[in-house]
């Protein structure tokens, strides 16, 4: 069962993730021949086994402190078991050492959004990741959610129907962000907005 959820937990985050690649700033740590820590961590995250997961990401960050990709999979494994504000400390050590991952600034910006309603931070690492990537699809559509949370209907709009243009076939979000996007406009017809109103977070 727990092999299940962690496999099923997984492929969500990959959904979420996008197809986003990057460079990361570490070199392969060898565990005596077993291979590399964060690929031997990714497994046992997948295999839900949360404690083994940290364990080995957290000695290859050790081994080499500018693996911005271990940092990044610690994060998932803490967002599991809760611990979400370890999981934002951990991207933003992944952003630190490497400012051109999009994934980690998506990721962030994902915890900051859903975790924390901290809708005016969430945008900004949102932006960030389309800055290193002007094709990540999931970046401008939560950045248009974080808008839509905002008020600001008008730049949601843009931001959704960009995504939708950018997304690759068979993007995962592409039902839900056409949903989202009709409710932006009617919104904004709503409100009948000239030009959108100054972001006001309403933590």
């Amino acid at each position: 069962m727990m092999r299940t959820i962690g496999a099923a937990f997984l492929a969500l985050l990959a959904a979420c993730s996008g197809s986003a690649s990057y460079e990361h700033e570490g070199t392969t740590e060898s565990t005596g021949g077993r291979g590399d820590y964060v690929s031997d961590g990714a497994k046992m995250l997948a295999k839900g086994d949360l404690e083994e997961a940290i364990r080995l990401f957290t000695i290859a960050i050790n081994h080499n402190p500018r693996r911005d990709d271990a940092y990044y999979h610690r994060a998932l494994a803490k967002q599991q078991k809760m611990d979400i504000d370890g999981a934002i400390e951990d991207l933003t050590e992944a952003v630190r050492v490497n400012t051109h991952n999009p994934r980690a600034w998506f990721k962030r910006g994902w915890f900051r959004h859903n975790h924390r309603a901290d809708y005016q931070e969430a945008r900004q690492d949102y932006t960030r990741a389309i800055e290193e990537d002007p094709g990540y699809s999931d970046a401008y559509y939560h950045r248009g959610l974080t808008y839509q949370a905002l008020g600001v209907y008008v730049t949601a709009i843009a931001d959704m129907e960009k995504a939708l243009r950018v997304a690759p076939v068979g993007w995962s979000f592409s039902e839900q962000a056409q949903r989202d996007l009709a409710i932006c406009r009617r919104q904004s017809n709503v409100q009948g907005y000239a030009e959108d109103p100054k972001p006001i977070n309403p933590r």
